[in-house]
């Protein structure tokens, strides 16, 4: 039987997944890279903290900060990494997660 995953197990795997290699890379420098690192690090120890399933409301408040940490996250790879100098993209935690109803579902119904 397969076991499902918890939302810490989640959040954690889809912020290594997302912007982990980023992160690596981006430490040693001193521009906004360096501002992607420490949210992410700071991202990942808030969410280690928790226990695996932390009570809806801690949830919430989580994927809500998380969110608005990941479009900041992902201008800065915008500017850098893909290389566009004009309008960074507003893609959010919820417009990413609509394209895969399955995960969105497990993270409300958390």
């Amino acid at each position: 039987m397969k076991r499902e995953k918890s939302w810490k197990e989640f959040t954690i795997d889809s912020m290594r997944f997302d912007y982990g290699l980023h992160a690596e890379l981006f430490a040693d420098e001193h521009d906004d890279r360096r501002l992607f690192t420490n949210m992410y690090n700071q991202i990942m120890e808030a969410v280690e903290c928790l226990p695996d399933n932390p009570p809806a409301f801690v949830c919430v408040a989580m994927n809500h900060k998380i969110d608005e940490s990941r479009g900041t996250m992902d201008a800065i790879l915008d500017r850098y990494v893909h290389g566009r100098w004009g309008e960074p993209a507003k893609i959010g935690l919820r417009q990413k997660m609509e394209r895969w109803p399955g995960i969105l579902s497990r993270i409300v119904a958390c």
